[in-house]
């Protein structure tokens, strides 16, 4: 795993500044390359093929690689290039993509299987082209401006280089409604995020942007049983692949369902001493416990680690490596974990998009909650909504489907974000599912909540203590099998993943099967009264951003323990001005 820098002028200067900004990302070793119009920058995290031949930039005859990433069947590729006369200096995965690019250019990317952002320039042709892995696993950034080209893995690295960085309203308007930034957008205007699934070419100041995978809904495998077995194959050898590695690994195991599938299948594989660790929050729903009752069934290296109101002091750290503002109070933890867990392994697992790809959440039953409440009203039986718990709810059961999911998923609605914003303004549908079926929903999650709030987080929080994230359900074989079950395989009545909870029972602990789903998230309610309310509201005062309403951020503060929405208002509002903080000096 790594950190890449390039862009299209030659300046050894800045580059190095750009590379230093990457070092977490790959403390091993730094790489440079540099001609008239190109310079191209790596920090190297060895995972495999320890050897320094494998250092980047790689060159081979007129090309020249930076990559970030693993490929988990680097191997056959390498084997399938052989036979085709392609002869090999490393054992690396880097070298494999390279010459095998030289062989089958873009095509190369339909036969990669693994979590990728690369950028290879054709010295012949003064091509660069960059591509990025099919589900938005590793980020990639690009910067485009006039005659100025620039990528990279992070945006800091390309807030080094000398380059306009003006804000992007219409994207800091989504972040308010959405905690993250969807689809291409950054708080910069003129950087984007390369989407997931597509590669792009620079030539001659011309960028051109291409999708080269998609999956469709097809709803053709019925067959419960058959599907239940092809499940547990695929998930098996996913995790086989992620188990490929020169140094340690271990799993972020929280005792829920899918990180215990993880180490179940792994033990299963015959993996011995496996290291798992888990978090304990101190609260009355610290999921350590259930952790503990898995680790104790599989016999692995568990550790605890303690995160309380004292993993505060991240804060800043957490926004500085996120690049981007993001409202998910998970990231604290996330960062506060891997820092610990770098100290014992190198690469782990986790169980990130199970709950996407077999409607493990509580939004999903809701979708459903309201099919049946729209069609109860038809015959005249609408006793469903004295099911909602509250006048929200019920409003969301009522409403027309195109208003149900941006209601449900906004944190702040229009009449609120016209109080807190200056440049508030609507949202275009293309920002929501197109339909109310079940797996439409899930699709627009994997391609827009999942790359750019889930595996951001994953990839950034990981990557800044030098730990390299794997997350084995979103193999794109298993992604793609997912969507082709009918909707009653993942949610049956209101019981969600259903498939694979059948698929799952019998390998993990009753108590674990048997458990109710808990989000990845710090006791935000037992921390409000120590300390954190008056850090956030000094650092509102402090950043006096012209675009927010001041008065209004410090009641949304003020009332941040009222229920689980004020919580969410309170912590979305929070680390927005932590980001700006960071990176107000890029701003001015």
């Amino acid at each position: 795993m790594c950190g890449i820098i390039g862009f299209n002028w030659e300046d050894k200067v800045n580059l190095k500044r750009s590379v230093n900004k990457l070092a977490h990302r790959g403390p091993n070793s730094k790489g440079y390359f540099l001609e008239k119009n190109l310079s191209f920058g790596h920090t190297r995290l060895s995972i495999i093929d320890l050897d320094q031949r494998s250092n980047q930039p790689m060159r081979y005859e007129n090309l020249t690689i930076i990559f970030n990433g693993e490929i988990y069947n680097f191997k056959e590729l390498r084997d399938e290039l052989i036979k085709n006369g392609i002869k090999f200096n490393t054992n690396s995965d880097t070298e494999v993509i390279l010459k095998g690019y030289s062989v089958y250019g873009e095509k190369i990317l339909d036969k990669l299987n693994g979590m990728f952002a690369f950028a290879i320039y054709d010295q012949t042709t003064n091509e660069i082209f960059i591509a990025r892995d099919r589900l938005g696993i590793k980020p990639l950034y690009y910067y485009k401006k006039n005659n100025k080209f620039a990528f990279s893995s992070e945006i800091k690295s390309l807030l080094e280089l000398e380059i306009d960085t003006n804000l992007d309203y219409q994207s800091i308007n989504k972040y308010f409604i959405f905690r993250h930034m969807p689809r291409q957008g950054t708080p910069f205007e003129y950087i984007k995020k390369l989407k997931p699934g597509h590669f792009l070419k620079y030539k001659n100041n011309n960028l051109n942007i291409f999708r080269y995978w998609d999956f469709n809904i097809t709803n053709i495998n019925s067959d419960f049983e058959l599907n239940k077995k092809k499940l547990s194959k695929l998930l098996s050898e996913s995790i086989k692949k992620r188990m490929m590695s020169d140094v340690p690994i271990g799993v972020f195991l929280s005792g829920g369902l899918d990180s215990s599938a993880i180490v179940s299948i792994m033990h299963e594989n015959g993996i011995k001493d496996i290291n798992t660790f888990t978090t304990d929050l101190g609260s009355k729903n610290s999921e350590s416990k259930y952790a503990k009752i898995v680790a104790e069934e599989f016999n692995t290296n568990h550790r605890e680690i303690v995160i309380n109101n004292n993993s505060l002091k991240f804060l800043p750290a957490v926004a500085y490596h996120l690049d981007e503002p993001l409202g998910d109070n998970a990231a604290l933890s996330t960062y506060a974990m891997a820092k610990e867990t770098s100290k014992h392994v190198k690469v782990v697992l986790s169980g990130e998009g199970n709950d996407e790809l077999f409607a493990g959440y509580l939004k999903y039953k809701l979708f459903k909650l309201k099919r049946y409440f729209n069609n109860s009203k038809l015959i005249g039986f609408s006793y469903l909504s004295k099911l909602a718990y509250n006048k929200r709810l019920k409003s969301f059961l009522e409403s027309d489907y195109s208003k149900f999911y941006p209601e449900f998923t906004s944190i702040f609605n229009k009449f609120e974000r016209d109080k807190l914003y200056k440049y508030s303004e609507k949202i275009s549908l293309k920002d929501y599912p197109k339909s109310n079926s079940l797996n439409n929903n899930l699709k627009f999650d994997i391609k827009n909540w999942l790359p750019n709030d889930l595996l951001l987080k994953n990839d950034k929080m990981t990557m800044a203590n030098s730990l390299e994230g794997r997350v084995p359900f979103l193999d794109h074989n298993l992604v793609e099998f997912s969507f082709t079950l009918p909707e009653s395989h993942k949610l049956r009545f209101f019981k969600d993943k259903y498939l694979f909870r059948e698929m799952i029972k019998k390998k993990i602990p009753k108590q674990i099967y048997k458990r109710k789903k808990q989000g990845f998230t710090i006791p935000l309610k037992n921390w409000l009264d120590q300390g954190i309310l008056e850090y956030s509201q000094d650092l509102i005062t402090k950043n006096d951003i012209h675009f927010l309403n001041k008065p209004y951020q410090l009641n949304m503060v003020k009332n941040a323990t009222k229920n689980i929405f004020a919580k969410r208002k309170f912590w979305t509002i929070l680390m927005f001005h932590q980001w700006y903080h960071e990176y107000r000096d890029y701003l001015l």
